[in-house]
C-alpha cells in the first residue's frame, strides 16, 4: 500500500472514529463534545447550520444516530477496502464524498481522502498475470488423462495451481504439490484441500 492510500485511510478512520465517538457520547450523555470556555462555548460546528438548512435538528436523537451510523459505516467500508473486497473501492469513494457535509474538519479530511483515493484508485477487474504451464505439469496431466478435468476448472484455479506448483525451489515440493493437484482433479470436487462444486 502506498503512502497516499495509507494517508487517505488514516484520515477516513480518524474522522469516522470521531463521529462514532461523538454521536455515541451524545446519545448517552445528551450532548456532543463542544468547547467548554471561550467565545464558542457550547456551540456546535458549522455542520449544524447545514443540517438545520436540511430540516434536521442538530441535537436530535436522529442526528446523533446519523453520526453513529456514518462512523460505523465508513469504518466498515475502510476495513473492506483494507481486505481488498471488490465492493469497497467504489463504496469508500462514495462515503468520502458523502462525508463532505461534516464542516469543517470532516469536509477537509474527506476531501483530501477523496482526492488521494482517486489518485490511487485500484483498477477494477484488472486481469491477474497468467502463469505458463511447464512441460512437466502438461506431461503429468496427459499421462494421468486429466487434461480435460484441468481445462474445465475456472481460469483462476488453473492459474493458482500452476503458480503454487512452480513456486518452490525444491523438486520434491513441486512433485508433492503436483500430486495433490492431480489427485484433486481426479476427485473432481476438491480444490486446494477444500470442497469445491463445479458450476
Amino acid at each position: 500500500m502506498n503512502w497516499k492510500t495509507l494517508l487517505a485511510i488514516v484520515l477516513l478512520v480518524s474522522s469516522s472514529a470521531w463521529m462514532l465517538f461523538d454521536g455515541t457520547r451524545a446519545l448517552i450523555v445528551g450532548e456532543y463534545v463542544t468547547a467548554k470556555t471561550g467565545e464558542y462555548a457550547g456551540q456546535l460546528g458549522p455542520w449544524s447550520n447545514l443540517v438545520r438548512a436540511a430540516g434536521l435538528e442538530p441535537r436530535s436523537t436522529l442526528m446523533k444516530s446519523i453520526f453513529v451510523v456514518n462512523g460505523l459505516g465508513i469504518l466498515t467500508l475502510t476495513a473492506g477496502y483494507m481486505l481488498h473486497r471488490p465492493w469497497a473501492n467504489n463504496a469508500l469513494l462514495v462515503a468520502a464524498l458523502l462525508g463532505l457535509w461534516y464542516l469543517p474538519i470532516g469536509t477537509l479530511t474527506n476531501l483530501i481522502s477523496l482526492i488521494l483515493l482517486l489518485l490511487t484508485r485500484r483498477k477494477a477487474g484488472s486481469p491477474r498475470p497468467r502463469d505458463e504451464m511447464p512441460d512437466f505439469i502438461q506431461d503429468a496431466l496427459h499421462k494421468r488423462g486429466l487434461m480435460d478435468a484441468y481445462l474445465t476448472r475456472p481460469p483462476d484455479q488453473r492459474n493458482d495451481y500452476i503458480g503454487w506448483i512452480t513456486r518452490p525451489r525444491l523438486t520434491a515440493t513441486r512433485q508433492k504439490r503436483l500430486k495433490q493437484m492431480l489427485d484433486e482433479l481426479k476427485k473432481g470436487n476438491v480444490y486446494m484441500k477444500m470442497n469445491w462444486t463445479p458450476k
